[in-house]
């Protein structure tokens, strides 16, 4: 880089000139460009059936593209870049092969095989590790909670998801941390838009086996509380068979029409 030159005129005497150095180099490396942040990613609907090497993954409902460049990917922990590699032989479903937070990108071809033969199978296997349920879990949440929020193609596919999650449930509910996020997950989607008199109404039926309280219960109660309601008998039984917290004995599950008419009546 050439230097500048610049002159000061000091009174009577002659100007003179001063040089200023070029600026140094840095020292340090600048980061490299960002990389583009998305390329085309595909949503595959209920149904529609993606292969990856001689695996048929059939159920649909996935996130899935080809990128040489994984960096360069739409960033989405469940999504299937068909481009990375898989182990060629078949792995043991039920080894944990991922850490807490799993990302396709960054899992072993093992694991990677592991999961491409979970959903081979039809997301069904009791007995797989549940770190493949969450890593599928992830792409219906981004569905239905990121997409669906502005199109309407996400939108259509809500009550897919919802029967989807549910099924889960039926299968790997016993897992306390997948039921949790799934029971929250199905709880948003149903109360997205709460009446705000949402008390004057019945209690929603709930399951017994929760993880925690409903969100429509818990609105109810919170807008009881704020409208200096006192709790209704329904919503109180509710609240009694529906809070983890409470113990429920025996008679509350062999007896459950008699407590009710009890307890109501």
């Amino acid at each position: 880089m050439a230097s500048t030159f610049f002159t000061i005129n000091l009174g009577t005497r002659p100007a003179k000139a001063y040089r200023i150095p070029p600026a140094p180099t840095p020292s340090v490396p600048q980061p490299p460009a960002p990389a583009q942040s998305t390329v085309p990613a595909r949503w595959l609907k209920k149904g529609q059936a993606l292969s990856v090497g001689k695996l048929l993954i059939p159920g649909g409902l996935i996130y899935t593209t080809l990128c040489v460049d994984p960096r360069s990917a739409l960033y989405e922990p469940s999504l299937i870049n068909t481009w990375l590699k898989l182990s060629p032989e078949d792995v043991d479903s039920s080894s944990s092969l991922m850490t807490y937070w799993p990302d396709y990108t960054s899992i072993s071809t093992q694991a990677r095989r592991g999961y491409m033969q979970w959903l081979a199978g039809g997301r069904c296997d009791p007995g797989a590790d549940i770190g493949y349920v969450f890593l599928f879990f992830y792409g219906l949440e981004r569905r239905a909670l990121i997409d669906a929020s502005n199109d309407q193609e996400a939108m259509a596919d809500l009550p897919d998801i919802i029967d989807e999650v549910e099924r889960l449930l039926g299968i790997y509910g016993s897992n306390s941390s997948l039921r949790g996020y799934a029971e929250s997950f199905l709880d948003f989607l149903s109360h997205s838009d709460i009446d705000e008199t949402l008390y004057l109404k019945p209690p929603v039926a709930t399951p017994a086996v929760r993880s925690s309280l409903p969100i429509g219960l818990r609105a109810g109660l919170g807008q009881m509380a704020m409208h200096q309601h006192p709790v209704n008998a329904h919503w109180a039984m509710a609240w009694a068979l529906s809070d983890p917290d409470i113990t429920k004995r025996t008679p509350v599950t062999r007896c459950a029409d008699l407590l009710r008419q009890l307890f109501i009546d």
